[in-house]
């Protein structure tokens, strides 16, 4: 009877275990939701974090510092994978410039221009970065004749006006304040004729917006997208490397006679899948922009023709 009952009571009641209460229970459903927002939320403000700080701490006067242009310019040597890559482009962009040409290497760094250059022109470095100037002088002594004029300049202001056949711009145009102000310098020095040899990074091609009534390239609208997501942080940690510029739509306008072709890098040398291995710098173009009428003749014909002539731009006309 009853001893029976109570058995079976307290043998359930033990099986149960003590009742929770509904506060407890709340507790630990709060906390778990709040655990889980947190691991949602952590990799947002580390984020939002950084592309604050860095570019904060790394301003363009805290980037004016000797400490942060020598490790800039230390960390140039790590462009060698690049510059073996992209030797063929510059190889058929160069060959434009004649022995005795007034060449102005714009943005020198380390000079790894000269290679492609023949010996006896008259070479004019430009470099704000004094801790590249010694691989500078490396280069011109070993690549350049003795008696050929050679000097390095940190501004191109300091160059006369219309005194130059050539001007080159490889990875320059995306750090400068102002691709107006410096391209309409460019204008300045060359001579008549002059030719601006161009090599840039660039924004990815604008895709639009996905529709239904049009193909979407969806890897190049996200690099596009990731572009200019990652702008701050580039800015500050590549002495003011912008990666998403319009660059050659900026040297049409003050060069109408402007010939390029677009690539992306690694792609040009076999190694598209490796693309996250030069982002945000991928996309590139190369190309020939000329004041007036070309004085090169046949020879600027063949490389328009062989480099650049698909995709000309602005006047279009042979040089």
């Amino acid at each position: 009877g009853l001893g029976g009952a109570g058995g079976k009571g307290r043998a359930a009641a033990i099986r149960r275990g003590p009742m929770m209460r509904n506060e407890d229970t709340e507790g630990y459903a709060g906390e778990g939701r709040r655990a889980l927002v947190a691991l949602g939320l952590a990799p947002i403000f580390a984020i939002a974090t950084t592309w604050t700080i860095v570019p904060l701490a790394l301003n363009k006067d805290v980037r004016a510092n000797s400490w942060y242009k020598e490790r800039f310019a230390s960390g140039m040597e790590g462009m060698s994978r690049y510059e073996v890559g992209i030797e063929g482009v510059k190889r058929d962009l160069f060959s434009v410039v004649d022995s005795g040409d007034k060449v102005l290497d714009l943005g020198a760094g380390l000079a790894p221009n000269l290679r492609f250059l023949p010996s006896d022109i008259d070479y004019t470095a430009v470099e704000p970065n004094t801790f590249m100037h010694p691989s500078i002088e490396t280069q011109m002594s070993k690549t350049l004749k003795e008696g050929t004029s050679q000097q390095i300049l940190q501004s191109i202001s300091e160059v006369p006006s219309s005194s130059l056949d050539i001007v080159i711009s490889t990875l320059v145009l995306c750090s400068v304040d102002s691709q107006p102000l410096m391209l309409d310098e460019v204008n300045r020095v060359l001579k008549p004729g002059g030719m601006l040899l161009f090599l840039e990074h660039v924004a990815a091609e604008d895709q639009g917006y996905p529709t239904p009534y049009k193909a979407f390239d969806w890897d190049k609208g996200f690099y596009r997208w990731a572009q200019q997501a990652m702008t701050p942080l580039q800015v500050a940690l590549a002495d003011g490397c912008h990666p998403a510029r319009d660059t050659v739509k900026e040297i049409s306008t003050v060069f109408p006679q402007t010939f390029f072709k677009r690539f992306t890098v690694p792609d040009l040398w076999g190694q598209g899948s490796q693309w996250l291995s030069f982002f945000p710098i991928g996309p590139q173009v190369a190309g020939i922009a000329v004041k007036g009428k070309s004085k090169y003749a046949g020879q600027f014909a063949e490389v328009q023709f062989k480099f650049c002539a698909p995709q000309a731009r602005g006047g279009g006309g042979k040089g």
